[in-house]
């Protein structure tokens, strides 16, 4: 594990090499996944705060974002791999 620079390329060169291509694959999906949640949170956390002002309950608010979203983090993480699944065979 290279502690200097954690995100660089010659740690994903080093994990790609260690592990099956299929299971690296699946890393890489669930990684940008995760990324693009996080780069989205600001929004997501934006939207409770604006809620909260125009006096909407902060439970319904929050699971209905987040469920609105699920559709599209379980397409970023299974959506590619049934994909390329289909173009292997």
């Amino acid at each position: 594990m290279d502690n200097a620079n954690p995100r660089g390329t010659v740690i994903n060169a080093k994990i790609q090499k260690a592990i099956p291509a299929n299971v690296y694959a699946r890393w890489e999906r669930a990684e940008a996944a995760h990324k693009n949640l996080l780069e989205n949170s600001p929004l997501f956390i934006g939207a409770v705060i604006i809620g909260n002002f125009a006096g909407l309950d902060t439970c319904k608010s929050c699971s209905s974002i987040l469920e609105l979203r699920k559709p599209f983090f379980l397409q970023e993480k299974h959506g590619v791999q049934e994909k390329n699944d289909a173009n292997a065979k």
